[in-house]
């Protein structure tokens, strides 16, 4: 499998990055108090509901794709609130379509990783039984098969797979 693309900031801003948007209250920084590794990590501050986000846009289209990142978690989303890590998607990034995305939902007070993908014109919504803990690293991947009749989504968290 080869790798289409890798980044961790340590260039100290998001140039290797395709763009990036916000929303209302949101930012979007690189920082070196809070890394795994290396000198930089990014930090993504979403109040209330809003959201931030940074893209990647590939030279080509793929039937099947990894997408895997290490997230440090400040706070949990409230009850009936998500949090979106990360996402595959068709179009261009001003009128994208979501094929699937991956990361907390907290369906009734108790935040679990979760996963939401195209079926046909609707969004469906998977959960684990994972529960999302704060204070600690963790790595996520999300495998993305396309196709018309046979898609999958697959979700591990540090290592483990929670949604198949």
């Amino acid at each position: 499998m080869a790798m289409l693309f890798q980044n961790g900031f340590e260039e100290g801003d998001f140039s290797a990055w395709t763009g990036n948007t916000t929303g209302s209250g949101a930012t979007l920084s690189v920082v070196s108090d809070k890394k795994r590794t290396g000198t930089y990590s990014g930090y993504f501050y979403t109040p209330g509901g809003s959201w931030a986000t940074i893209y990647k846009t590939l030279a080509s289209t793929y039937s099947t794709i990894y997408i895997g990142e290490r997230v440090w978690l400040d706070n949990l989303p409230a009850t009936n609130q998500s949090i979106t890590m990360m996402g595959a998607f068709s179009g261009t990034p001003a009128d994208a379509t979501t094929v699937a995305v991956a990361g907390l939902f907290n369906p009734s007070g108790t935040p679990v990783w979760s996963v939401k993908w195209r079926n046909g014109a609707n969004l469906v919504r998977e959960n684990s039984s994972r529960k999302a803990t704060t204070g600690a690293w963790h790595f996520i991947v999300m495998k993305v098969v396309v196709h018309g009749t046979n898609g999958e989504v697959k979700l591990w968290v540090d290592n483990d797979l929670v949604i198949d």
